[in-house]
């Protein structure tokens, strides 16, 4: 095969995956955007204490490490009610950091697609 007929087939291949990769984003609207993405909390900090209640004051019930995921319910000021795997406990919010995570995701397992978004 001539140099010229495999640039015009790389090409090709190119301009049709453009294509078909424009029609799937002008199909794509906002709520199809929030059925692919999550906000998660991780902790952002190589140890985190979870802590029975909201304060420093209160028995650590195990030591979190960076990049462990929570879910979290409510907040006390700058303490957060969560959930880490079956224990529930408190957290500071220095501790964590939330993503925007955009694809599959399940409270075990995480790729690489997630942003850092600030907090409201």
């Amino acid at each position: 095969m001539s140099r010229d007929k495999i640039e015009w087939t790389v090409l090709s291949v190119l301009m049709l995956s453009v294509l078909t990769l424009g029609i799937f984003a002008i199909g794509l609207n906002r709520d199809s955007f929030w059925k692919v993405s999550k906000s998660i909390y991780m902790v952002k900090s190589e140890i985190g204490n979870f802590r029975a209640g909201p304060s420093i004051n209160n028995k650590v019930i195990r030591k979190l490490e960076y990049g462990d995921i929570l879910s979290l319910s409510y907040n006390k000021g700058e303490w957060y009610k969560g959930r880490y795997q079956f224990l529930d406990g408190w957290i500071h919010r220095s501790i964590i950091g939330r993503y925007l995570y955009i694809g599959y995701f399940n409270e075990y397992e995480i790729g690489k697609s997630m942003f850092e978004v600030e907090w409201n």
